[in-house]
């Protein structure tokens, strides 16, 4: 049988009415379940907090339903990972906090500190990236390297030593600075966007950037190319 959200955010089975069925006002209105879990693109903390969004805005207290909905949300190999976790109870009939805490020890078990930094530090702008998704692909590294305080000069720097512009980077480092104008990542980002504004990309210069016009040295013995 499949299991529904019913309109008052209780998980049912098809024939089955939910238990509690009963009015909502306009604020707890169902919302679809959120997406499947995703290690590779999402930190485990992040997904518990589109969980808690999607159970406030469905008006879901009850510890049971809590269960129903994460379980029917996290996604087959999720679920798989949790039912053998749980055994031989079934995962549905734990608390829901326990079958939380068990996804959670389980995927943070899998950062290694060392490694989310590295992939972090060695991060720079990709060809035909814009600033927006560079700046959107840092943050998303940075969400599981634990900068804690220092997260935004982290990001500032990473940020500036990655552009492909080497115009951007020395206009940021030449960049005047005081206790009221500090260079923050925010500014860094303002500085390299104005830069790419003026300048159409055919003309935005790159470290990258390789002259690849024809050589016209004369070759021994020959003629050099036309």
């Amino acid at each position: 049988m499949a299991r529904r959200a019913q309109p008052n955010g209780d998980i049912t089975e098809d024939g089955a009415t939910a238990a509690t069925s009963r009015p909502l006002s306009a604020s707890q209105r169902s919302t679809a379940l959120p997406q499947p879990f995703q290690s590779t693109r999402e930190s485990w903390t992040h997904y518990e907090e589109r969980l808690e969004i999607h159970f406030e805005l469905n008006g879901i207290s009850d510890d049971r339903q809590k269960v129903l909905h994460l379980l029917a949300a996290v996604g087959s190999e999720v679920y798989a990972k949790v039912a053998n976790m749980c055994a031989p109870v079934k995962p549905r009939d734990k608390p829901f906090d326990e079958v939380r805490a068990k996804l959670k020890a389980y995927f943070s078990s899998k950062r290694i500190l060392l490694y989310e930094r590295r992939a972090f530090y060695l991060r720079s702008q990709k060809e035909g990236e814009s600033l927006a998704e560079y700046d959107n692909a840092l943050r998303a590294l940075a969400d599981s390297c634990d900068f804690g305080v220092m997260l935004d000069d982290m990001l500032r720097d990473r940020f500036v030593l990655g552009l492909r512009s080497q115009e951007a980077i020395t206009r940021i480092a030449t960049e005047p600075i005081d206790a009221q104008h500090p260079l923050t990542y925010q500014r860094a980002i303002d500085i390299a966007t104005s830069l790419e504004v003026a300048n159409p990309p055919k003309q935005f210069n790159t470290i990258a950037q390789i002259d690849r016009r024809p050589s016209t040295r004369q070759a021994p013995g020959g003629r050099g190319k036309q």
